[in-house]
């Protein structure tokens, strides 16, 4: 169980935690996993949107279209859940740190990534996959959310577009 951060409510960790172990076990049933990020409205209502992309341009379009959704649902909360490589590096002896593209990176960790992100503010959480003889697993373990207060990247701050009390548009 996840303890309840200020700013979140019980929705809020429930969906987590739905998201957390879907995701498990999408990876162990499937060998991968289908990047999905659910807005919940003001009413509660959540909006499934699940989503895919295989170039940085499409990257690029899709994370423009979570923005326009969100605002279309006047989102509150965001949950995403996606695959990612993650690199650990340290600052050279002049105290700089080298930009190597993570996918390319010999050192790269493959994790499924989860964060929340109400206004403002953003909680992520890291689930390591290992591969043992060609075969992706994970732990079983939900992990704990971390908040982030300076997060960056191209699928972040989703909700910053959304104003509060707006009407959004029509997903009909």
């Amino acid at each position: 169980m996840i303890k309840k951060s200020d700013g979140m409510t019980d929705t809020d960790i429930e969906l987590y935690e739905h998201m957390c172990k879907a995701a498990i076990d999408n990876l162990r049933d499937h060998g991968n996993l289908l990047p999905v990020t659910i807005f919940v409205d003001p009413n509660g209502k959540w909006h499934l949107v699940p989503h895919k992309y295989d170039s940085p341009a499409l990257k690029d379009a899709v994370a423009m279209a979570l923005r326009a959704i969100a605002n279309a649902t006047r989102a509150v909360t965001a949950v995403s859940v996606r695959e990612a490589w993650v690199v650990t590096t340290t600052p050279d002896k002049n105290g700089k740190v080298p930009h190597i593209t993570p996918s390319e990176h010999p050192d790269r960790q493959e994790m499924i990534m989860i964060s929340v992100e109400k206004r403002g503010r953003t909680w992520m959480a890291s689930i390591p996959i290992t591969c043992i003889n060609g075969v992706p697993d994970v732990s079983s373990d939900v992990p704990e959310l971390v908040e982030w207060p300076e997060v960056k990247g191209r699928f972040t701050h989703l909700l910053d577009g959304v104003m509060a009390g707006s009407q959004g548009a029509s997903l009909n």
